[in-house]
């Protein structure tokens, strides 16, 4: 639904249902989330969650990221 309102979307499944190591998660989430940064190169991240996961952070970080909600 959120691609069809001609927005980017992925999903990721989440660190609690996943069989690797947080490390490991991290580590794919930082990789993945940041071939999405380049593609679509946004101006504002919005995270809609309570807790910041190190990969989403670091993908932020390497990318230059200009605005994190």
């Amino acid at each position: 639904m959120i691609e069809e309102m001609g927005f980017e979307a992925d999903y990721f499944v989440s660190h609690f249902w996943s069989a690797n190591a947080s490390f490991h998660w991290n580590s794919e989430l930082t990789f993945r989330f940041g071939l999405m940064l380049e593609r679509v190169q946004p101006k504002v991240i919005v995270f809609d969650g309570t807790w910041l996961f190190q990969g989403f952070l670091a993908a932020c970080k390497v990318h230059g990221t200009s605005a994190l909600v």
